[in-house]
Formats: C-alpha cells, structure tokens, sequence
C-alpha cells in the first residue's frame, strides 16, 4: 500500500512538469524547459522593462515635459512655434511636435492651458521696520510703519491711494501730517488725522508694481511742537478694503508698526527762506543755471546735518523734460553737496546730500539749485519746498533714536520764491 501511494505521487509530478514549463515569468518572459533557471536570459521586446529603459527615461521625460508646455501655451500660434523650435534644434538638438507633446500615446489630449486666477497683491511687514521709541516733539519725520507690497506674476498691480490707522492712545492732533514715501521720497501729501484717527493717503500719480514684483513703502508722521508728553501712536493697516487699486489684497492683517511714544522734549529748529535770482535762467545746454536760491539758519538748540531736500516746481509751467541734470551747490564756492538728479520729473526733484552737510547750531547757510535747461523757452519756473516735511535735517542731540532710527528735525518756512521766465539764446 505504501509503495503504491510513492508511486501515485511520482506520477502527479511527471505529469504537472509541461504545465510549469509553459508558465511565463513575468520579468525574465516565458520559460521552456531545458533551459537552466540560473542562466540569463535576453529582454523580449515589449517587456516591462524594456519599455521603461526606452520610453521613461530621464531625456525622454524632460523632452516630453518642454515640449507639453510649449504646446500648451504657443498651439494657436504657428509662427511662434516655428521660432521656438529652431532655437531647441540650435541649443538643445531637438525640436517639439504634437506626438512629443503627448507623449506619442495615440488619443492623447493636449492638457488645457491653465486658467489663472485675478492678479494679487500680498502685503507682509517688513522685517525691517522701526523700533518702538520715545521721539521728541516737532519731529518732522518719524518712521512708523514699513510695509512690503508683492504683485502676483500674472499682472501688474496699481494702487491709488491707502488708508492708515493709528491704533495708539494718544490724540489725534499729536501728528500733524501723514504721509508715504518710496526710496525716501515722498509720494504722496501729507494728510493729518482725520478725528476716528484714521487717514487717506493718495499717491501724487497711480503707483504701479510690476507682476513678480515688490516695493516696499514706508509712512511717516510728523509730530506735532504741541503734542502732549507721553503720548502713544501706531500706524496700522487694518483690512485688505483699506487698499485701492486694481488687484485682490491678501496678507495678515492688521499689518501694524512699532509704538511711538512722544518725549518731554523739543527737537532743534530750521528756518527756511527764499533768496532772489538776479539773472534768469537761459536755454544754453550749460549745467550752472540756477533756478533756485534758499537760506537755512539753524536755532541754538542743537547741531544739525542735512540728509536730504525734495523740492517742487510749484506753479511753474515747464514741462517734464525741459529741466535735466538738477543738484544742490553752495552760493559761495560753488561746490556740488547733492547726487545729481536726472530731471525734473512731475515737478518733483529729489536730491541726496553725499555726504550729509553738517550745520553747526546758529549758522546760516546759502544755497543755489542748479540745473541744465535745455528747452522750454518762454515758460517759467518756480522752485520751493512744498511742506516743511521735504527738508530733512537730524538734530546732533534729539534726532538719534534706537538701533540709529533718525528722526527729522522741526521746519518752518517764510515766504515763497519768486516765478523765473526761461530765456532763450537770442534773448
């Protein structure tokens, strides 16, 4: 009986063996029998294998990657698809066609180009912004708030004017003026506080960010000779509806600054006045036209040192161009103290003093802006600070604050410049 069941189970083997020879493996393919299990054997074509070392290499993802974009975005443009491909045959050695686009899988469609969203403009805090400090009274530039405005890649953004808020406990008539500046000139008027402490700034002309782009603005207040001791303010942005212009606004908000408390002390004072021009300006391609003459006399507070000055072309009816190559010299000795300014933009012009000039406290000073007038005969001219704001000086005792914040002295100014005719060459 035992015998037999042996004999049984020989005869089951023998008769499974064709079964496991037809079998196929699925890497190495089918097998036969004969052939030794531990031999190699070659790829059969169409194995999974061979079409992934073949189809799904690295070149061939990219090649099909490129190529699926290209179409994707230049398919309805022929011409430009033409151009973009003999500039991959040229550098890449390749060039895109419909199959490469889909992959050469028969059926495939094109993924439909993407559909953007509206633009976007994201703001954030800068990482630079003021620390909290006591400033003196009659500051005339206090930094409060540093804000990084980002446009989306889609398009460019433009703004037309942001409302501010501030969220301390002082009153609203500690700060006389608000306004925005850009690279350290100003862009927009300075606005005082309305009573709910809130204000509308509105760029002097439609502020635009390029897509992909990011500009920081800064808002500066001006504070009050009579604001009270001790009072506290913050400068705010408080919702994305605070800010007009022509994108959708994200951010974390309230987007706030530091806390600025208001000293017991009064910072140191310059005077502004208007000096007359004897000769008027000629068109004569010349850079030592002077178009303007201003006298600074320092009060006996303290030393100061003269950063920057933005003036104005206020009620003048030169053009935008006609003035070219502005800075800032001595009456005496006609020595350059300023950068030179490209033109008179908008009536604006914006001049760095390099290095600062340093005042010494009860001294006065003469000095001319001169220019290179290169058209514009007939029309007139009628450069003057437009706000004691513009003059920025740092008193050497009360104008330095934490971390080197600077804050600018108190400015008055008395009178207003006389309007200058620009003469030709015959005249």
């Amino acid at each position: 009986m035992r015998r037999i069941s042996v004999l049984l189970a020989l005869s089951l083997i023998f008769l499974n063996v064709p079964v496991l020879a037809a079998t196929v493996h699925p890497i190495w393919g089918p097998s036969t029998s004969g052939n030794s299990s531990s031999s190699p054997r070659s790829l059969p074509s169409g194995s999974v294998w061979q079409q992934s070392s073949s189809g799904e290499s690295k070149e061939g993802i990219l090649k099909e990657r490129v190529c699926t974009r290209l179409y994707r975005r230049f398919a309805d443009d022929s011409a430009l698809l033409e151009r973009v491909n003999e500039r991959l045959q040229k550098r890449f050695g390749f060039t895109c066609t419909q199959d490469d686009a889909t992959g050469g899988r028969p059926g495939t469609q094109l993924p439909s180009e993407r559909v953007e969203g509206p633009a976007e403009l994201r703001l954030a805090r800068d990482a630079f912004n003021p620390v909290n400090d006591f400033v003196p009274r009659g500051a005339s530039r206090v930094p409060m708030l540093r804000v990084v405005f980002s446009a989306s890649c889609l398009q460019d953004v433009t703004m037309d004017d942001i409302t501010v808020r501030d969220a301390g406990a002082g009153v609203p008539s500690d700060l006389s003026a608000v306004w925005m500046s850009v690279d350290g000139e100003r862009v927009s008027r300075s606005r005082p506080l309305n009573r709910d402490k809130s204000v509308q700034l509105r760029f002097r002309r439609p502020f635009t960010i390029p897509a992909c782009k990011s500009a920081t603005i800064e808002f500066f207040a001006a504070v009050s000779p009579t604001a009270l001791s001790y009072a506290r303010h913050t400068l705010s942005i408080a919702a994305p509806e605070d800010i007009a212009g022509d994108a959708e606004v994200t951010g974390e908000f309230p987007i706030t600054g530091e806390r600025m408390s208001i000293s017991a002390s009064n910072t140191g004072k310059i005077e502004v006045s208007y000096l007359p021009i004897e000769f008027e300006p000629r068109v004569d391609g010349s850079d030592h036209e002077v178009i303007g003459r201003i006298r600074l006399s320092v009060d006996m507070v303290e030393d100061q040192t003269l950063h920057a000055i933005q003036f104005r072309n206020a009620g003048g009816t030169s053009e935008d161009g006609d003035v070219l190559g502005l800075f800032v010299r001595s009456t005496q000795g006609h020595a350059r103290f300023t950068d030179v300014a490209p033109r008179l933009a908008l009536d604006q012009m914006f001049v760095r003093f390099d290095p600062p000039l340093p005042l010494e406290k009860g001294e006065t000073v003469d000095l001319d802006v001169v220019a290179n007038i290169v058209t514009g005969t007939g029309t007139t001219l009628k450069v003057a600070l437009e706000e004691p704001i513009d003059l920025y000086a740092v008193g050497s005792f009360y104008g330095y604050g934490r971390n080197g914040q600077l804050y600018g002295s108190e400015v008055t100014i008395i009178g207003e410049p006389k309007p200058l005719r620009i003469r030709g060459l015959s005249f």
